[in-house]
């Protein structure tokens, strides 16, 4: 059964929109980032860190270097997750997930200092804040669209 409807988005959604522009920000800023280490340790397009170019570094170039990549690719992994649960929470609860949007930055830009200074253990915080942003956008999700379609 198809019920036809209007969308009616939110005047708050504006919230949504600047929380996911600064998210976005941010992810073009840590490529910066990888370009800069892509030069520092002369590892260029198309080795992501495990090439030839990347096996010719010693092992705290190395390091250092995957350090960067892996701050952003982790980044690039959870984009798409991020931005489906911030846009459709945003559209139930535009304030409280424009909220949740600026935690999961915040949590980004200390998930990816962490790593690029001190590895993998220098990730936890940071992955802490950003994976209760992305709970709180899930819950958001499910509770705005159960109630939508009259689950609850």
């Amino acid at each position: 059964m198809t019920i036809a409807g209007t969308l009616i988005i939110p005047s708050d959604f504006g919230y949504v929109g600047l929380a996911a522009a600064g998210t976005l920000i941010y992810y073009t800023a840590l490529g910066f980032s990888v370009n800069g280490a892509r030069k520092k340790y002369r590892v260029p397009p198309p080795d992501m860190g495990s090439g030839i170019y990347a096996s010719k570094l010693d092992e705290k170039d190395w390091v250092a270097f995957n350090n960067v990549m892996r701050s952003h690719l982790n980044l690039s992994e959870q984009l798409p997750s991020y931005l489906t649960l911030l846009l459709i929470g945003g559209l139930h609860y535009p304030r409280a997930a424009a909220g949740a949007g600026a935690l999961f930055t915040t949590g980004r830009i200390i998930y990816a200092r962490g790593y690029i200074g001190s590895g993998p253990e220098g990730r936890r915080a940071g992955a802490m804040i950003s994976m209760a942003s992305i709970a709180s956008l899930l819950g958001m999700t499910i509770w705005g669209s159960a109630k939508l379609v009259g689950l609850v």
